[in-house]
């Protein structure tokens, strides 16, 4: 009673291809959080944008009951926790700056007349454009970024300070 072996088919093509398909799906879980993680990251930096958003028009408005909410959070952004650190820091200064001025900050943008580029004589008689008298007081500010007085847009503008040698 001997039995003939039958041949077995061999299984290393087996083997192979469920490996092939074993990485196919781990490297599709990977892509697929990559992409995720990507997603989450630009969902995170919208709604981060959208907070300070809402958090600079309050500021500018100097209206912090609006933004109450954010002092209440349990766990802070580092985004978030900056802006609870301005409000704060607005609402204990709001106290000491009288209403006047504070209504002044708050319309200040408004109620700023505008610079018309129009030529004007005035009481001498020149007719220097109203843009070029502006040049001329902002060359010779300090400390706003705008030139110094020795700078030549200055000493051209304004003109020479001591009489021409004969």
């Amino acid at each position: 009673f001997c039995e003939e072996e039958v041949p077995r088919p061999p299984t290393w093509p087996y083997i192979l291809i469920g490996l092939v398909v074993l990485l196919c799906l781990v490297g599709g879980a990977a892509a697929a959080w990559k992409l995720s993680a990507n997603y989450r990251k630009m969902r995170k930096m919208q709604s981060n944008q959208a907070m300070a958003t809402d958090c600079a028009e309050a500021i500018a408005i100097m209206e912090f009951s609006t933004m109450q909410w954010l002092l209440d959070l349990p766990n802070p952004s580092r985004t978030q926790s900056a802006f609870m650190k301005i409000i704060h820091n607005l609402q204990t200064i709001r106290q000491y700056v009288p209403d006047a001025v504070l209504q002044t900050l708050i319309s200040g943008a408004d109620a700023a007349p505008q610079e018309s580029n129009t030529r004007d004589a005035g009481p001498e008689g020149d007719d220097q454009p109203q843009n070029a008298r502006s040049v001329s007081t902002k060359a010779s500010t300090h400390g706003r970024g705008r030139g110094s007085r020795h700078s030549f847009a200055s000493s051209q503008v304004s003109g020479p300070s001591c009489p021409s040698p004969r």
